[in-house]
Formats: structure tokens, sequence, C-alpha cells
């Protein structure tokens, strides 16, 4: 068994004669423009070579780094893709709807793609839809709300090597799974692990001063640089290699990329070959491939050229234009009747869900125009912005009008999930505490 890395949670597990590719992202632009990839996936030179004879694509969840649907639409559509059978379908009509074959696997039963090679997929969670179609146990909401299950992790088994990718699986989430997979497999020999966060804090908190904005950046990298150790502690594997969530931010948001709190892959590889040093912690460069089974890559690693890397992105990322900022300037009036309807919908999700009250929600429609609603009431109208300030708590959201037009409108034009992670989003709350009842409410903030 080998394994090409191609860029961030893309690579190609090779096994028994079959290749299979996973999470493909491999095109500039995802999330509304704003992420890129460097050094950029070269699709008329060298780079693209390796797609050649895929026979299976892996998808572990529809976050676009990982269901990229310009990457998809570029690739081979009688290939046929394999996904978790999550218990809603909206991964994969979302496939579907780009021309390839879905097979949805079932939680935690080996499937056969080739005489010795076999594919496991699980919930992160370890929740089988077959039996509550709901996710994390009783979380926030599943009762009411039915499933919530996002995310999936995989194992590559071929007689000889096991390969287990954990993707984006936050640790606390996966524990579970991931006992089951090392009680069923034993040894692993490779794991694919990740270790950074994408989202919107603390880069998209303007009043976060310059010390507290460092303590968060700081946090937020001993945290998912944590959650990798512990992935790789459960797992116990020969050898780890630290990947995906690896990104640049484009156009005007280039100026947030260095506050992102998002460690760089060789900090990541030093952390957990000091942390775990019983597992052998590796590192690929683009395009390199990696043989599991003799424990030899086929080119010498060069580490990350920071500074050539902030070069690229302040000369060449920073100057282009994000998705939206092509669409024509809305009114407010416009603003003001789908926020309205937005407003409405989000407070009746928060009801039907059972929410506790919590902090004021406003929304910036213009500098000196904002939309605000009650804590858990009906209570919707238009304000000055600073108005935040007279609430004992609050959380107040700013973005470009042409991008908060598409929010309103509804997920198809835009989705305040990827909003936030592409960190087209400025958050203002008091006090400076996460509120999970709204933010799980704001994907319903739409007409």
């Amino acid at each position: 068994m080998k394994f090409q890395y191609l860029r961030s949670a893309t690579v190609i597990v090779e096994a028994a004669g079959k290749r299979i590719l996973m999470d493909p992202w491999l095109l500039d632009g995802e999330y509304y423009g704003a992420w890129a990839q460097w050094p950029p996936f070269d699709w008329d030179g060298a780079d693209v070579k390796a797609l050649d004879g895929i026979d299976y694509i892996y998808v572990s969840h529809i976050h676009p780094d990982h269901m990229s649907r310009e990457t998809m639409k570029r690739l081979r559509k009688d290939v046929p893709v394999l996904i978790h059978g999550y218990a809603a379908p909206f991964l994969r009509k979302n496939i579907e709807a780009i021309g390839f074959e879905v097979r949805e696997l079932p939680h935690n039963v080996e499937t056969e793609l080739a005489p010795g090679l076999r594919i496991n997929i699980l919930a992160a969670d370890d929740c089988d839809p077959e039996l509550c179609g709901r996710m994390m146990g009783c979380t926030l909401g599943a009762p009411k709300l039915g499933s919530t299950q996002i995310d999936s992790l995989c194992v590559v088994s071929d007689g000889r090597s096991t390969l287990v990718n954990t993707n984006d699986c936050p640790f606390a989430m996966a524990q579970q799974a991931l006992g089951k997979v090392k009680s069923h497999y034993g040894d692993i020999d490779m794991l694919l692990v990740g270790y950074s966060g994408a989202g919107e804090y603390p880069q998209c908190f303007p009043d976060l001063g310059r010390q507290e904005r460092e303590l968060a950046e700081k946090k937020k990298r001993t945290e998912f640089l944590r959650q990798a150790e512990c992935t790789v502690r459960a797992l116990a594997p020969r050898y780890a290699l630290p990947f995906a969530g690896q990104y640049t931010l484009c156009g005007r948001l280039a100026e947030l990329d260095d506050n992102r709190g998002v460690p760089e892959l060789d900090e990541a590889r030093a952390h957990l070959a000091k942390a775990v040093p019983d597992t052998e912690c590796i590192a690929l460069n683009p395009g390199a491939t990696f043989d599991v089974t003799s424990g030899e890559a086929d080119a010498e690693y060069v580490p990350v050229d920071v500074a050539a890397k902030r070069a690229y992105r302040d000369t060449v990322l920073a100057t282009r234009r994000l998705d939206y900022e092509a669409d024509p300037a809305p009114s407010i009036s416009e603003l003001e009747a789908l926020g309205r309807e937005a407003m409405a919908r989000f407070g009746a999700k928060r009801r039907e869900l059972g929410i506790k009250p919590g902090p004021y929600l406003h929304v910036d429609l213009a500098p000196d125009r904002a939309i605000w609603a009650g804590q858990i009431s009906d209570c919707i109208d238009f304000i000055n912005p600073k108005f935040s300030e007279a609430q004992s708590s609050y959380v107040r959201l700013t973005t470009d009008p042409r991008l908060l037009m598409r929010l309103f409108k509804g997920p198809a034009h835009a989705h305040w999930n990827n909003a936030c992670i592409g960190s087209h989003v400025q958050f203002r709350r008091y006090p400076d505490v996460y509120d999970r009842g709204l933010g799980h409410a704001m994907n319903w903030l739409h007409a």
C-alpha cells in the first residue's frame, strides 16, 4: 500500500491495484473565493497526471475543501463516489447533481472494493443513523431536528497494511469511533490526521486587542495540535502524516491570514514527534508518495518556505476578487425585506429546537442600519448598529452587503456556515463567549 499527497486533505491511496482519490479539493476559490492552495495545483502540467486511473473517490463530508464542486466537475463521472450512509441525503444529492454515481456505505461495515482490498467508513460520532438518525447522542436539538451528521473517517486495508484517514474529525467527537477502529484492526500502519481548525475565530473579531488576539491564536493552535496528538495516541500508528485544513486566504481577506491561529505543517510535525515519539511522524511535499509497506517516500521532504508562501499570498492571492464582488449592490429595501423574513425564520427555529434564551442577534445592513431579533421572541426591528452596545448580551454580524443578499436568499445562494469558515463575516459579541444555540440556529438565518 502507498499513498500520494496532493493538497490539504486530498490524497490518493493505492492498494491491490486500485486507486482511491480522497476528499478532492484542487482548485482555488472555495468558500466563495476565499480559500486557495499553496503551491497551486497545476492542471496544465505534471500535477494533473496523478488523477489518471482513479478507480474510486471517497468524500468524507460536504465542506468544500473536502468536496470541491469545481474540482469534482473536472473528474471522470464514471468513477463511483463512496460516502457514509448519512441519515440526511444532502451530501449524496450534491454529488449526484454533478453527475456521479454515489454509493452510500453503512456505518462501520467493511466493503470489499477488490480482492483483498476493503474500505470501512464510520460516522465521526460513531452513530449508526439506522438506529436513531441522530448525531452525537442527544445533542442540541437532535430529538426535534433529526440527523445533524456531517463528518466521517475511513479505514483502508489490503491484508498487509491498514491506513486510517480522520480528515477533519475532532477527537472529542471521534474518540469512540477511533476506539472501535483500534479494537478491530489492531496495528495501524498509517494515520492521516488533521491538525488545524478553520473558522472565523479569532481573525474575524475586530474588537479583540492585539494581545487578546495573539493569546486566542496561540490557544487555538495549541488546542488543535492537542487534538491531533490525542488521535495519534488513540490509534498508536506506525506512521502519522499531519494534513488537511491547509489553506491561504484570498482577496481583501488575505490581510486576516496571519491571524487565523493555524499551525504550519512543520510546527505540527515537530509537536507530534515530541509528544508521541513511538509513532514516526512524517511530512510530504505536494505530489510526493509514501510507501506504507516499506516506510519510504519517493522524495526528500523540503520544509515549508513560509516567506515565499506569504509573498505569493500578498502579490497574487490578495489581488483576486471574491465571488460575490461581481454582484450588483443590493438596495437597503431589498435587504430589509429579506432580512425580516430571515430573522423570523431564525427565531422560529430557535423556538422549535427549544434553544434557551441567549444573546440578541444583530445583522448590519449598512453602516447606519441594522436588523435585530430578541433573545427568543418575535421582536424584530431595524436599528442603528450602535444599539448593540446598549444590550446586556449580543452578537453582531457584519459582512459585505452583496454576500448578505446571497445569505438572506438561502443555502442555494450562500450558507452562513461556509461564509464564516471562509472568514467573510465579522463578529462583535458581548460577552466574548460562543453561544452554541445561536450559532446552530444561524443555519436558518435566511428567507
